[in-house]
């Protein structure tokens, strides 16, 4: 098989003496040493990487088994992970989202001034409260809503987990519960 210019990269499962499956990575590439056309080959065992790809993955499909909102955003504000939760209480896909702003999209309204909120946030590593969105069909949703920092092995932070619920029914089930109360009241008065 001829080898075409620049170097070649392969993945490819292999097994062991023993029988064992392992990922190896082949990196092929063409170099003249000493005159001579030669091929040059570095073999790499790549099995923690895929392991750890793979169990990435699979926490992922976990996640999207969730009904609430879990969104991933970077330290940027960029979102990283978008659930099927989120999709399905926002309105938008996946592929819409990865690498925008989730505050620009949802018009976030806060219950205190952001850089409140951040400054308390990062300082305990968590936040929760309730929160105003609008999702893509323009309807606005009242979310209670979970942050909490992930910090990296040197202790820096990393991301931001952030879990969202619409619980827009029960604030509208508790308003109608004040106003039956204020109308009982009213009329119970009049009696």
């Amino acid at each position: 098989a001829a080898i075409q210019e620049g170097p070649q990269l392969f993945e490819w499962l292999a097994r062991t003496k023993d029988g064992r499956p392992h990922w190896v990575e082949v990196n092929l590439r063409r170099a003249v040493i000493n005159g001579e056309d030669r091929l040059l080959t570095v073999v790499r065992d790549i099995t923690a990487r895929k392991q750890a790809g793979e169990e990435l993955r699979r926490q992922a499909e976990l996640l999207d088994l969730a009904h609430d909102a879990i969104i991933v955003r970077d330290l940027n504000n960029r979102i990283l992970f978008w659930n099927s939760g989120a999709e399905e209480t926002y309105g938008w896909a996946k592929a819409e989202v990865l690498g925008q702003e989730p505050h620009q999209i949802l018009k976030t309204e806060f219950s205190q001034p952001l850089r409140e909120l951040e400054t308390e946030f990062f300082r305990q590593d968590q936040w929760q409260g309730e929160l105003t969105h609008t999702r893509r069909d323009g309807r606005r949703i009242v979310v209670t809503s979970r942050w909490a920092l992930q910090r990296d092995k040197d202790g820096k932070p990393a991301a931001i987990l952030e879990i969202n619920r619409d619980i827009s029914g029960q604030k509208q089930a508790e308003a109608g519960r004040a106003r039956l109360a204020a109308i009982l009241e009213a009329t119970s008065d009049m009696v």
